[in-house]
């Protein structure tokens, strides 16, 4: 076996104990040394197979690029490019990186917080180091480890057993055999002999299902029978809860209505005529908007932040699920010891076999060492341990020869030692059955009315007896009563009338007499009715039923029995949660809908079966946990509701204005920002909320409650209101202005402030707002001051005007926007406090309450409709003047199709009249005098202009170009007196704030001429005549200067160069007192300044 490492080869197995010790540098009795650990890790290697590592950084940005999602956006991003729009392009890209960090960071924060809470539940074993029994990590076990075995320990490494008394392992997870195999030391095995005839070999992963013993580890990490097994198998994949897989399906559904959906706005779009190009730009967005991603990132966000508020109430979830579940259960299966009494056990006396009481320093050095003997070695029983340490004194303890432990038909757990030739055993169990074997009846009677003193103050009693040269149970006879204390906890009554108003009974179930858990039961608040394991024997299962009604103690209950009373209770429909901590409890926590573990008593077995793990096993934090659960999915079912609700409110604003045949509110970048402004509302605003102040006094929502009528009711009674309310004022500023941006930037702010309102008012179902305080959730509070400075930010800031398709926004739309967002939000704080005067009811998620909601909801739109008529019926005052007639000059015929081709300077002219006139081409001289040669003259003459860019535009012979132009080549660029020109082929409708679409021909050819003279200033100045009011006339021109400043931003001119000026009525170039002279005054005129 020399060597740098032991291998299967080696068969350590039918190698002798002291060989396999002096191999590995070991002792039986001592263990290893520090030094001798470090030495067989450099050696062998370290206790671990495959760690499950948290998703690498670069690996969750790569997921997250190839996600569905992000490939819609990459294509809105590239067809962008394709279209010409490379400004939505570029910030298409940011949005996408934004999108991807977004998630990123979701995601790492995830797994980071499970990855910890993974570390929190890694397993202990106990090994002897140095002399002293330690309790290690199961990772730092190494080869040459003396391992301690003890019933309910997963064995953590392949090991050569040195002792075993009574021990017997379930090896199942690695032979399929379900019996359990009984072990023996001293058996010899040949080198070839299967895993399964392995009699003296524990084997990792394996479980003690009772006895004793010690083994040395032989072999760890891959290098074990598990390991290999493992390593060939992998990493067990990540499960989801029922929740997880539900929203995840339901994404699924809503993602095949989205397509349709999306799809369809588009199509009818185009068929109404609107551009192709922008269809398919729209299609996608909305691909992307409809799509319902999140809903299973909120869950999941949910439930592992959840996670780690349990941790830090010493609740460790081992399983997702179990944070679920755990919000919903309706009762607790609770073990005594520990959980409701402090498990600090003190032995107070002890009663000899002739009645008399003797405290432990009193008794006689024979009975403390008979009562020794009854102790298992390396139990890590509170009663075992608290007897061991009153009666160990020094005695030396010989070797144990055979081991039987408590079972279903064990009352007593029986050690033999053979001693002198004999062969005795010491017996340890329950009082009643070893006061039974007293021969003489007044000793009888005395032990059994001391018996019933003690456990009716709360005592636990345990008898010890004695066995001459037999193992038989029958034959054991009393030597002592051990009566030992363990007070309830402090906080326990409190927390079970906690569980009480929440609607969860708790249920206590122990294996001590009846008198103890009735005493104990009455101290807690519990009704102090008893039953036990005999009367349940005796029930049928409708018996039962009708007990459990009214019983909620039960005592000398053993783990079928145990196991029985949850079947029963699931049965009747109740949402069961169990805490146990021995290895018979295993059954019954696997059985329930959560299983929860003590940690600090709890055998690993049930430790691995359960859901939860209650590390300190305090009962008090029962109600804390199910506070913190429900919280955690009472968040998430508002989130969801909210993430709906706006996807609701979006597709309503679409179907709307494509149902009236006009432009939809959104451009496409603003559709790709409400997803991303959504998603992280959703899950930030929401996952992050404090607990609602009443969810500990009503009763567990259940999980059919999340999907259904009620959240549909939910989604129109809270979203009805702000579809309408966006829509009207949309519809109104369009309608009013003709202002497709300014109309699209007031709907996407009002979202934008709309959301954020939606979610503060959401957040909490019943406190109003006002009373949580507008901060009271931090990341709320961030988000709407965030989202006030990014729309104030894309409305005032040209440059930012251009890359988000969105236009400066005055005074009175600001203050239309903020009513709007009031007032379609605002109500459902009204709606809090209706719901405040009305009586907590038992079904949380009522239909009834949902159609009252929906009620409201209608009677909110109704406001917000009349919101709306007032806004199309005054519109004219809050957004335009009075004129009355459309604000036109009249038009030259229009211009031949523009020809931009490449020439070289200087500057040519080529003058044509009319249509189908012959060209004749003029050469400018060297001192910039022209010879014209033209057919014809008059207004409907065009020439074609050749700019010293090389660009060249057909404009009118008499129009605002050709005087443009001349004024830039004979004015010297040192002239800083400004030069008012007027359009002449710019008008506008009725009352409008946009130019009509006829315009745009001489605004591009404007936009031309002024990036060919790059030095050259412009102030954009907008004119009205004197009919209306003078305010409202200044405030439209300036409107009407603002849009056409964008237009020209757009085309290409730098906005740096370009000042817009509303100047109303105050610069008339006519009299007002005829229609004709008001025409005249109705325009926009350029300021050219050259510096």
């Amino acid at each position: 076996m020399a060597g740098n490492a032991l291998r299967k080869k080696d068969a350590w197995w039918s190698v002798p104990p002291p060989s396999l010790l002096a191999e590995f540098g070991s002792n039986e009795r001592d263990g290893l040394s520090a030094d001798g650990v470090s030495k067989s890790r450099e050696r062998f290697g370290a206790n671990t197979i495959d760690e499950v590592k948290p998703t690498s950084a670069f690996k969750l940005v790569l997921d997250g690029i190839r996600e569905p999602m992000m490939l819609v956006l990459l294509a809105i991003a590239v067809l962008s490019f394709v279209f010409g729009k490379t400004n939505e392009a570029i910030v298409m890209v940011f949005v996408v990186a934004a999108y991807i960090a977004v998630e990123f960071v979701n995601k790492y924060r995830t797994d980071r917080t499970m990855a910890a809470l993974r570390q929190l539940t890694s397993p202990t074993t106990k090994a002897i180091r140095d002399g002293q029994a330690q309790e290690i990590p199961t990772t730092d076990v190494v080869v040459g480890d003396v391992l301690v075995l003890t019933e309910g320990v997963r064995v953590p490494a392949d090991g050569r057993l040195l002792e075993a008394y009574g021990l017997v392992v379930n090896e199942a997870a690695l032979t399929g055999e379900s019996l359990p195999v009984e072990k023996d030391a001293k058996t010899i095995v040949s080198a070839d002999a299967p895993l399964a005839e392995r009699k003296n070999s524990v084997f990792s992963g394996t479980v003690v299902m009772s006895g004793e013993g010690k083994a040395l580890a032989c072999a760890v990490g891959r290098e074990s029978e598990f390991g290999e097994t493992a390593h060939e198998v992998a990493v067990a994949a990540k499960e989801k809860t029922l929740l997880q897989e539900t929203m995840t399906r339901l994404a699924k559904v809503l993602a095949i209505f989205a397509l349709a959906v999306s799809a369809l706005i588009p199509a009818v779009g185009f068929l109404r005529g609107l551009n192709l190009q922008e269809m398919i730009v729209t299609w996608l967005a909305l691909t992307f908007l409809m799509i319902p991603g999140q809903p299973p990132i909120i869950i999941t966000m949910a439930l592992a932040l959840a996670s780690f508020r349990l941790a830090n109430i010493k609740l460790v979830v081992k399983r997702l699920r179990g944070v679920e579940v755990l919000a919903q259960i309706t009762a607790v299966v609770t073990d005594k010891t520990g959980t409701i009494t402090e498990n600090r056990m003190r032995v107070e006396t002890f009663i000899l076999l002739n009645g008399e009481e003797r405290t432990p320093a009193s008794l006689s050095a024979d009975n403390k060492r008979a009562i020794l003997l009854a102790l298992p070695m390396y139990s890590n029983d509170p009663t075992d341990l608290a007897v061991r340490s009153v009666v160990q004194d020094s005695i030396d303890v010989p070797r144990q020869a055979s081991f039987s432990g408590f079972g279903e038909d064990r009352p007593l757990r029986i050690i033999g030692y053979d001693i002198g030739g004999k062969r005795l055993g010491y017996a340890a169990g329950k009082a009643e059955r070893l006061i039974e074997s007293v021969s003489d009846s007044s000793r009888k009677e005395r032990l059994r009315r001391a018996l019933e003193v003690k456990v009716g103050e709360g005592k636990r009693v345990v008898a010890y007896g004695q066995l001459q040269n037999s193992d038989d149970p029958n034959k054991a006879e009393l030597l002592a009563l051990a009566v030992l204390s363990d007070p309830v906890r402090q906080g326990v009554a409190q927390t079970i009338t906690e569980l009480e108003a929440a609607k969860v009974e708790t249920i206590m179930v122990t294996g001590d007499h009846p008198a103890t858990a009735a005493t104990i039961a009455r101290e807690i608040g519990l009704d102090a009715e008893v039953l036990t394991g005999g009367n349940l024997e005796n029930m049928s299962e409708s018996e039962l039923e009708s007990a459990l009604e009214k019983t909620k103690a039960f005592a000398r209950i053993s783990p079928a029995q145990k196991l029985r009373l949850v079947q029963a209770l699931r049965q009747e429909g109740q949402i069961v949660a169990v805490i146990g901590d021995g290895i018979n409890d295993a059954p019954a926590l696997k059985a329930a809908d959560v299983g929860i573990a003590m940690g600090e008593i709890g055998a690993d077995l049930a430790k691995e079966t359960a859901d939860l793990v209650l590390t300190d096993d305090n009962y008090t934090h029962v109600a804390d946990a199910i506070g913190v659960a429900r919280s955690a999915l009472d968040n998430f079912r508002k989130g969801l509701t909210y993430y709906l609700t706006a996807k609701g409110i979006l597709l309503a604003i679409f179907l709307v204005p494509l149902a009236l045949g006009v432009p939809f509110p959104f451009a496409p970048i603003h559709i790709i920002l409400t997803e991303l402004l959504m998603d992280l509302a959703s899950s930030t605003i929401f996952v992050t909320e404090a607990a609602e102040p009443d969810v500990m006094k009503k009763r567990a929502p259940r999980l059919d409650e999340f999907l259904g009528r009620e959240l549909v009711f939910e989604i129109i009674r809270n979203g009805a209101a702000l579809a309408v309310g966006i829509t009207a004022l949309y519809l109104s500023i369009y309608f009013q202005t003709g202002d497709l941006v300014l109309a699209q930037t007031a709907a996407f702010v009002t979202w934008l402030l709309g959301h954020i309102a939606l979610a503060l008012n959401l957040k909490q179902e019943k406190l109003s707002l006002f009373k949580q305080g507008l901060f009271s959730n931090r990341f709320g509070a961030s988000w709407l001051v965030g989202m006030i400075i990014f729309s104030v930010a894309i409305t005032s800031t040209p440059t930012l005007n251009i890359y988000f398709k969105t236009a400066a926004l005055g005074p009175d739309l600001w203050i239309a926007i903020i009513a709007v967002t009031i007032l379609t939000t605002f109500w459902i704080e009204v709606a809090k406090v209706v719901k405040g005067e009305q009586s907590a009811s038992d079904q949380p998620y009522s239909s009834v309450r949902g159609r009252k909601g929906v009620a409201w909801a209608v009677l909110a739109a109704l406001l917000t409709i009349s919101f709306g008529v007032i806004l199309i019926g005054y519109g004219p005052k809050f957004f335009g003047s009075q004129e009355t007639e459309p604000s036109s000059i009249e038009k030259p015929t229009p211009a031949p199709t523009q020809q931009v081709t490449p020439a070289p300077p200087p500057a040519t002219l080529t003058v044509r009249k009319g249509v189908g006139s012959t060209i004749e081409k003029q050469t400018q001289t060297e001192t910039g005098e022209r010879e014209a040669k033209t057919v014809g003259e008059g207004p409907h003459a065009y020439a074609r202009i050749s700019l010293p860019n090389g660009v060249e535009l057909d404009v009118s012979s008499a129009g605002v170009e050709r005087k443009l132009l001349a004024f830039l080549e004979s004015t010297p660029k040192s002239a800083a007196k400004i030069v008012w020109f007027d359009f002449d082929r710019v008008s506008f409708g009725k009352g409008k704030k946009a130019p009509q679409m006829s315009s745009r021909e001489q605004l591009q050819n404007i936009a031309r001429i002024l990036s060919a003279y790059a030095e050259v200033k412009v102030v954009i100045g907008g004119h009205t005549d004197s009919l209306g009011n003078a305010i409202a006339n200044k405030r439209l021109s300036k409107a009407r200067a603002d849009i056409v400043t964008r237009e020209l931003t757009q085309m290409g001119v730098a906005p740096s160069r370009l000042e817009a000026k509303g100047y109303g009525e105050d610069r008339p170039i006519a009299g007002n007192d005829t229609e004709e002279g008001r025409a005249k005054n109705r325009r926009i005129s350029l300021g050219v300044i050259r510096e």
